[in-house]
């Protein structure tokens, strides 16, 4: 055979095997004979090889890797998907629009959630095929070969040369530019992991005008928002039980039907455990394929996550390539959220603050502590690793996460690696000696206090549950003499032994504890807590009446959280001497110390959240110059009258003149008072809830609110409301909530420049349209995004 025949021969069986692997899906057999007859052929061609050539193209078959297979994909047999029917309609309908310019249609979601199962079901519908030519998927990931990449979609359009091979990037990717000029293509960017990697391979797509298409999928949203900042992304979903069910159901028994009810129980309860994951199901799929036997799906479903886990190749590796890009004060930041128990819905304002007692924020100057965990929490959330549970209706911003079941799974993993967490379980006891700087518990946390173990290490301890901890109100020591006491309580009341005989110091054993979040209930605050030094964040909660004299010594307290159902909660300590504090969260009206005359000055935000306060809600805030952050919720009206609240309203001159952030709640105030909040230099939010002022009018007549940017009004009585843009000159955001009575928003709000939203729920039909009116006059300034609810009001 001549040799440039062989040589044909070889390239093209190259190129049939690289560029068309997705056909031979499901052919493992026949690619295995045509491997065999590949082989042969090397072996004929051995001594051809071995003689001087000048044919490259066989001689770079010695060193050349075989391109894996799936990396490119054209088209390919039918993918198994469950739920995304409407998705795959909505991008094919995005793909196929009207407009000719070229378009990029991006889909985020966390690893695992079939974002390239669906790009390539996306693929293969009909409609696609008949509209664009070349179309193919991209695997790009987070290593990739650009060559190959332009190689491979040139491959497409044209026949490989030799030439070609010698190209530079560079120079592939403005041939390729030129070969798609006049063509209408769709290629699928696939795993795309950054900015920069968008940028080196868009340079080879030409804006044709051809009603072209790229399609990007990615973890990160970022990377998505940067290739196309003008059409957000679509953020691929879980699926629902069901359809986990539906998934696994194909996967396990194929078109046939579940044998048995009792089976089917089973795999519903195993996919439910999946939750919404199609990773974990297709993962979880194969152990069940392999023994349909009840006796063993019982067992699977009593541990899912862990046989989810012995395949680490499969699903917890891929999951944890995220983990991985993460820098080192991210990833403590991430594997913190496994000592929540799982399903937790967790506020924000208590994990930044965790976070912060940890050590894990690098605090720089002139920025705010809590304001840079809150760039750490975005950056988990961009990454789409942390899930958002609510955001605030102000400014979007995130107001409770979750982490998804498995990857807490992936956190308890490498936080065993890093001996970082120890998650105790029922009935678990610690190794000793214990090496773990962090223990969470979620039940028989007597058992734990009463165990006497060596903790020695250990900076921050939960506990996570619903017992109730009776203690006497005398200076016992609670925990912190423990450990007999909680084990033998009921013992100890029978036979009238003192606490103190049955315990020993807790703080003996927790030396070097500076975290301490107890959630289950207490009787009282636990008075030797003071032994604790290093402590830095304390919550507890209960029937918690006096927060002790004594804790004015935990000099490094940041953060202190009492959540009790006391009526009062009389705080002794002297919070002014604790210059560290920054954050003080209480669910009664609480009673400080008046601070000193000229209090400490402190950088950090602080913020006093007192919920259900009464007429004494504004004792001693006059005092408080370096506040930052001041909610004030009255859901008892302990005052006799509302006269009383407005007496002890504080005058101008007084009144908090660092104050960023505002919250009223049933404080019944007259609007004549918000001359006072619109003389505040730095007040930038003001939400004002549940008949915090009442009063069918308000007038402003003075300079009015220089610095705010969001205004929030809910439930309120108010008729008439009469201002000019002048007394909002950095307005961005106005939310109106149940504000039934209001006729109208002032007009003149219209010409703030700087107003950007406007949203209205359950308002007066006159209000409604004055905001549509407002929204018209808009149009020639600029854009103004307008909510109205319900739609036909």
């Amino acid at each position: 055979m001549p040799v440039a025949a062989i040589g044909f021969i070889v390239q093209n069986l190259k190129q049939l095997i690289e560029y068309n692997a997705d056909l031979i899906f499901g052919v493992k057999d026949q690619v295995a004979s045509l491997y065999d007859d590949l082989k042969l052929l090397n072996a004929s061609l051995k001594d051809f090889t071995n003689k001087p050539s000048n044919y490259e193209i066989v001689r770079e078959w010695r060193t050349t890797e075989v391109v894996q297979v799936g990396e490119f994909s054209t088209s390919s047999s039918p993918v198994e998907v469950v739920g995304f029917d409407m998705e795959v309609k909505m991008l094919v309908d995005r793909l196929t629009g009207a407009s000719n310019e070229l378009e990029v249609i991006s889909v985020v979601g966390m690893g695992g959630t079939g974002k390239t199962t669906l790009a390539t079901k996306v693929l293969n519908d009909p409609s696609i095929s008949l509209v664009f030519n070349p179309c193919a998927l991209i695997k790009v990931s987070q290593i990739y070969d650009r060559k190959k990449l332009f190689l491979h979609i040139l491959s497409l359009v044209t026949r490989l040369t030799r030439e070609m091979d010698r190209m530079s990037e560079d120079m592939l990717a403005k041939d390729l530019q030129r070969r798609l000029r006049d063509r209408r293509y769709l290629i699928v960017l696939d795993d795309v992991w950054s900015k920069n990697a968008w940028d080196e391979l868009i340079i080879a797509f030409p804006r044709n005008k051809k009603r072209s298409r790229i399609m990007l999928t990615s973890r990160i949203t970022n990377v998505a928002i940067y290739a196309n900042g003008d059409s957000p992304p679509h953020h691929l979903r879980f699926l629902n039980d069901d359809e986990c069910w539906e998934l696994l159901r194909r996967k396990v028994f194929g078109i046939a039907s579940c044998p048995s009810e009792e089976m089917e129980n089973l795999g519903k309860e195993i996919a439910e455990k999946c939750h919404g994951l199609p990773l974990a199901v297709q993962v979880i799929s194969e152990s069940l394929s392999n023994n349909k036997n009840p006796g063993w799906w019982k067992t699977v479903a009593a541990n899912v996550s862990g046989y989810v886990a012995k395949q680490p190749e499969r699903c917890m590796n891929i999951l944890a390539l995220s983990y991985n890009t993460l820098t080192p004060h991210l990833k403590l930041c991430f594997i913190y959220f496994a000592v929540f128990p799982p399903d937790s819905i967790i506020p924000t304002w208590k994990l930044l603050r965790l976070w912060a007692a940890e050590g894990f924020i690098q605090e720089l100057e002139q920025e705010c502590l809590v304001d840079k965990a809150n760039e750490y929490l975005d950056d988990l959330v961009n990454k789409n690793l942390i899930i958002v549970a609510k955001r605030k209706s102000i400014n979007g911003g995130i107001k409770t996460c979750r982490i998804h079941n498995i990857l807490r799974d992936l956190c308890l993993r490498e936080a065993a690696d890093e001996m970082f967490f120890r998650e105790l379980r029922q009935n678990e006891q610690i190794p000793q000696p214990n090496y773990h700087r962090r223990l969470s518990m979620c039940s028989n946390a007597f058992n734990f206090i009463s165990s006497q173990l060596s903790v020695t290490n250990v900076g921050s301890f939960f506990c996570f549950g619903i017992e109730q901890w009776v203690l006497p109100q005398e200076n016992t020591s609670f925990i912190f003499k423990p450990f007999k006491f909680a084990m033998k309580k009921l013992h100890a009341l029978q036979e009238r032994e003192s606490p103190l005989e049955q315990t020993s110091h807790f703080f003996e054993a927790f030396q070097l504890l500076k975290v301490l979040d107890m959630s289950i209930s207490l009787t009282c605050f636990p008075s030797d807590m003071i032994n604790l030094v290093h402590l830095r964040y304390i919550a507890l909660f209960g029937n918690i009446s006096v927060v002790p004299a004594s804790i004015s010594k935990l000099r490094n307290l940041q953060t202190l959280i009492v959540e009790t159902t006391s009526q009062i909660l009389d705080v002794h300590a002297n919070t002014w001497k604790l210059t560290q504090l920054r954050h003080v969260r209480t669910s009664r009206p609480s009673h400080f110390h008046e601070p000193p005359a000229k209090a400490p000055k402190k950088k950090s935000t602080v913020t006093l959240v007192e919920e259900n306060g009464g007429c004494s809600m504004f004792d001693n805030l006059t005092k408080l110059c370096h506040l930052e952050t001041l909610k004030l919720l009255n859901d008892n009206f302990l005052c006799p009258s509302d006269d009383a609240i407005l007496q002890c309203f504080p005058q101008t001159d007084k009144f908090l003149p660092n104050l960023r952030k505002l919250t009223l709640s049933n404080t019944s105030l007259d609007w004549k008072h918000m001359t006072t909040l619109g003389k505040l230099p730095n007040l930038g939010v003001l939400k004002l809830r549940d008949n915090a002022f009442v009063g069918e009018l308000w007038k402003l007549c003075d300079a009015g609110f220089r610095l705010l940017r969001i205004l929030q009004l809910e439930k309120t009585n108010l008729v008439r409301w009469e201002a000019f843009d002048h007394h909002f000159p950095s307005l961005q955001c106005l939310i109106l909530k149940q504000c039934k009575f209001l006729k109208e928003i002032p007009s003149a709000l219209g010409d703030l420049s700087a107003l950007r939203i406007l949203e209205l729920y359950h308002t007066s039909s006159s209000a409604a349209d004055s905001a549509r009116l407002i929204q018209r006059r808009r149009q020639q300034l600029n854009e103004l995004k307008l909510h109205i609810y319900p739609p036909g009001l």
